[in-house]
């Protein structure tokens, strides 16, 4: 979304990132994931696409 170029925000890459704070719920798209603490971690090709090309 456009929240990225807001002033205030600061985006970072990494491969795992672990998020620990007090009272704080975690999100991942919109949804509840849980209280923090939480290690969150890109697994190559972890995810399979398949798709319906029009003939």
């Amino acid at each position: 979304g456009t929240h990225v170029d807001l002033p205030d925000v600061q985006t970072y890459r990494s491969r795992r990132v672990r998020l620990q704070c007090d009272g704080i719920t975690a999100y991942a798209d919109g949804d509840r994931v849980g209280p923090l603490p939480i290690t969150i971690e890109a697994v190559p090709a972890a995810l399979r696409i398949l798709s319906h090309t029009p003939a």
